[in-house]
């Protein structure tokens, strides 16, 4: 075969596995896959071998992944028969986060600001304990951390933030709660990356922070105050400056012949 023929070839096994890519919607090019003992293993990993033989299966639906290490297109897991599955991708960083924190223990919080005052800079936060999917009342957070007597709820961001109804649990109990958005992740980050991101690199904020929540309470109160002050100094200085001005119309003289009534019209 010629190098023009070669070329021709591999062109078009390239081309194929990307139509192929192209059906499978997010069904394919999946970095990670649920191991049999449910631990979620990257492309990338030794023990991972190639096709079916790697015996993983998608997080969200269970189906057989096949994990394609060749030579041409970037090293993926697939469905088998390039099922689609619109969660699997969600549903894969979910998991993984929560692996992540529970072997690593340790998350960045992002600072704590009111205004201009930093109340708390951004820290790693090592935790004693980690447990997924517990079940608090009236909600179920993605990851539940400890240290000491201290509780942080972790919630992992892909399509979709906190919901309204959880938020307002979280509130209610008045539980410190950070939420990581994973969003912006690529698809095709290797695995330090991803683990990366969910320690410390991806976006975060607070949902709840019982700080923060006391400072603007507080700020509040005192803008408040403020402005019942300036209100009240404003009055003052209305009152001054009307006083001499009844002063003087008390003093002036009355003309009787002012309130005469006037004469009837004959």
């Amino acid at each position: 075969m010629t190098t023009c023929g070669i070329a021709d070839t591999l062109a078009a096994m390239e081309e194929c596995s990307l139509r192929k890519a192209r059906r499978s919607r997010n069904g394919v090019r999946l970095s990670y896959g649920e191991a049999t003992d449910g631990r979620m293993l990257h492309i990338s990993d030794e023990k991972v071998p190639r096709g079916l033989a790697c015996e993983c299966k998608c997080p969200e639906c269970a189906a057989r992944l096949i994990a394609r290490k060749g030579n041409i297109t970037q090293h993926h897991f697939a469905h088998k028969g390039n099922k689609s599955c619109k969660g699997a991708y969600e549903t894969m960083l979910h998991k993984v986060a929560k692996q992540v924190l529970i072997e690593r223990k340790v998350v960045k919080t992002p600072s704590v600001i009111v205004g201009k005052t930093v109340l708390h800079k951004e820290l790693m936060f090592r935790l004693t304990e980690v447990e997924e999917e517990i079940t608090l009342p009236g909600m179920r957070p993605d990851i539940l951390g400890r240290r000491d007597e201290h509780e942080l709820l972790i919630e992992v961001m892909v399509t979709h933030p906190c919901g309204e109804e959880k938020l307002k649990r979280i509130r209610e109990q008045g539980r410190a709660t950070i939420e990581i958005d994973m969003s912006r992740m690529a698809r095709d980050a290797p695995r330090e990356e991803v683990e990366e991101a969910i320690i410390s690199t991806a976006p975060r904020e607070w949902l709840y922070n019982a700080r923060y929540e006391a400072a603007v309470e507080q700020a509040l109160r005192e803008r408040q105050q403020r402005e019942a002050e300036e209100i009240a100094k404003k009055q003052r200085q209305l009152q001054s400056q009307l006083e001499p001005v009844l002063a003087a119309w008390r003093a002036k003289p009355v003309n009787p012949q002012a309130f005469q009534p006037l004469a009837s019209v004959t």
